[in-house]
């Protein structure tokens, strides 16, 4: 403020300060008075090197505001498992395989993973064209072709010709049967074998058990009941005993995080714990409690006492209310326990109100179906597949050919607002765009202050006082730090 009229000092000389002057910048140097040219605009984005949208040009993000995180999944919507909420690829995308899925169709094929329609039912019969029971329908042989060869049909006979379906009358008495003593239906009144022995195979023989062999004839006493659970080691319901799980549809993932409730950190979605916990010094302060925390000084009536039963969630005498196993579950032994019932099982300890018991009921009895019908024995072809997809036409992502969405899981309902994350009432909630986005204003937001910015919306700081006095600097009582003239001036 150097003045060249002047013939004394007054001191009022203010040094030059070099900086950014322009109050709407983001360094702005509210001390300087001087630009140097340093400015620098601000420039909005995500500024964490960590984040998904991370932007290396940006210096305001508002605390992270404007960040999206990492999430990882498979991100082809093409494929078998596509995660619409996924942003990173994690080569875990599995191809879309069609073809029949139904393993007693006579074309089921192991490496579908989406049902075509396709499935044909086997028809078993005599496919041999040169047989005289030659059944053009059939897709399945199952060995009872014949053939026209005249001899001895009489299979007491002692010229019994087993290859022969047409007697011509040369049938001598005979007893025939197997006469193989080490084989399962030998007869030992049989002079003559006729081709029908059959070896022993040993096995479970009982079709209500896991280890069920059609193929066994004498049963070994090695049945296995079906123990239901989830076999998967990696899930966090993994049970080791469990050998049916219905293609996983008992597990339950692992979700790593802070399971403390109490923790400052706490993530009520996780299920296993993975040490992140922040901790308060609250807890249970009784050593005889099941959650005594020897490092909590405060009691919070948390303490829990020891309860002894079985914990075991998919055992038999499961008991809610224990936290202590003390070994005494008993496995679910699964089947009819109806003694009336066709296949009722002496050994099982669950029949789930009888859906193991075996009466004539029609319904759909695959159990990978939409409809599946687990009181059903007899499959009336009504089978309807799964389909995943929002059943809510309310929803933006309805889907009207969806039959399944886990209650509206699957469900995005239209949350308008602002969806520019750059704009001043950027809503991150809102998935549908209003048009009610209004731009960032920055500037001085205060009315009272001496540079107001009525159009302002974002304050930067930058308000000056008001401070009233004589402006002009030739006057007597000129005062230089007055931005507003008062007309106090004396000459």
């Amino acid at each position: 403020n150097y003045n060249a009229s002047a013939c004394y000092d007054d001191n009022s000389c203010i040094p030059f300060i070099y900086g950014c002057t322009n109050p709407s910048m983001w360094n702005y140097d509210s001390a300087a008075n001087t630009d140097d040219g340093s400015c620098i605009p601000f420039i909005y984005g995500c500024t964490d090197d960590t984040a998904f949208n991370y932007n290396p040009s940006a210096n305001t993000d508002f605390g992270g505001l404007l960040c999206v995180p990492f999430i990882e999944g498979c991100t082809d919507p093409e494929a078998f498992n596509y995660s619409i909420n996924a942003n990173t690829d994690d080569g875990s995308c599995v191809a879309v395989i069609e073809g029949c899925t139904d393993v007693s169709a006579f074309n089921y094929n192991s490496e579908a993973n989406t049902d075509d329609g396709s499935c044909i039912p086997f028809i078993y019969g005599c496919t041999d064209e040169l047989a005289a029971n030659y059944n053009e329908n059939a897709n399945t042989e199952d060995n009872t072709c014949f053939y026209l060869i005249f001899g001895c049909t009489n299979q007491n006979a002692i010229n019994y010709n087993p290859e022969a379906n047409v007697n011509d009358g040369s049938c001598i008495p005979f007893i025939y049967g197997c006469i193989d003593e080490t084989a399962f239906n030998y007869n030992s009144e049989a002079n003559t074998d006729d081709g029908s022995c059959t070896p022993f195979v040993y096995g479970c023989t009982s079709p209500y058990y896991f280890n069920y062999n059609s193929a066994a004839n004498t049963d070994d006493g090695s049945c296995i009941p079906f123990i239901y659970g989830c076999t998967d080691a990696s899930a966090f319901n993994y049970n080791p005993n469990a050998n049916t799980d219905f293609g996983g549809l008992l597990c339950v993932a692992v979700v790593e995080g802070c399971t403390d409730e109490t923790a400052l950190n706490y993530n009520s979605t996780a299920n296993i714990d993975d040490g992140s916990c922040i901790t308060i010094v609250e807890g249970c302060t009784d050593e005889t409690a099941l959650n005594y925390d020897e490092s909590a000084n405060v009691d919070d009536d948390s303490c829990i006492p020891f309860v002894y039963g079985c914990m075991d969630a998919t055992a038999f005498n499961y008991n809610s209310e224990a936290n202590t196993d003390d070994g005494s579950c008993i496995p679910f032994i699964f089947g009819c326990t109806d003694e009336e019932a066709l296949n009722y099982d002496p050994m099982a300890n669950t029949g789930l109100g009888g859906i193991f018991c075996e009466y004539p009921i029609y319904g759909c009895t695959d159990v990978t179906a939409f409809n599946y019908d687990s009181s059903a024995n007899v499959n009336d072809g009504s089978c309807v597949p799964f389909i995943f997809g929002c059943t809510d036409p309310e929803a933006i992502n309805y889907n009207p050919e969806a039959n399944t969405d886990f209650g509206g899981l699957l469900c995005v309902y239209p949350i308008y607002g602002c969806t520019d994350s750059t704009a001043f009432n950027y809503n991150s909630e809102a998935n549908t765009d209003d048009g009610s986005c209004v731009p960032f204003i920055v500037g001085c937001t205060d009315s009272t202050a001496f540079n107001y910015n009525p159009e302002a919306n974002t304050d930067d700081d930058s308000c000056i006082a008001v401070v009233f006095g004589c402006m002009e600097i030739t006057a007597f009582n000129y005062n230089p730090e007055a931005n507003t003239d008062d007309d106090s001036c004396i000459a």
